[in-house]
């Protein structure tokens, strides 16, 4: 059930990492 709650973690901070990328014009970090 751990996920569950990772995940919504996750999304934001990858949310963040995409708006972070997007505002700096960089490559997405795979």
């Amino acid at each position: 059930m751990a996920e569950q709650v990772i995940e919504p973690r996750m999304q934001q901070d990858f949310v963040e990492i995409l708006a972070t990328q997007a505002l700096s014009g960089m490559d997405p970090i795979s």
